[in-house]
């Protein structure tokens, strides 16, 4: 599955980067002027999303919608919740 994450002029980039592997360990990250692109694999992913069960939601999302938005402040916690416009962005997956 394909990822962005925008980057925000006061963050730093290895620890948005840290933040990313802190719940995807095994993702490719590719860092941009405005943010962190990458890919993770299907696997992974649901196995993350299984285990903060929110499996429902991201399914219709991606389904629906053809991307699923998590906030990155809950990921900073090592946590996966659906983006409810942090002030930080997001960190969107895409099929």
């Amino acid at each position: 599955m394909r990822f962005e994450c925008d980057l925000k002029k006061t963050e730093a980039p290895d620890k948005v980067e840290k933040m990313i592997r802190g719940l995807c360990k095994t993702a490719t990250l590719n860092r941009e002027a405005d943010g962190v692109t990458g890919q993770v694999g299907d696997k992974e992913f649901w196995e993350k999303v299984d285990e903060h069960e929110i499996t429902p939601i991201v399914r219709q999302a991606l389904e629906e919608d053809g991307k699923i938005s998590f906030g990155k402040i809950p990921m900073v916690a090592g946590k996966l919740s659906v983006d409810a416009g942090f002030p930080l962005g997001a960190f969107t997956v895409y099929p």
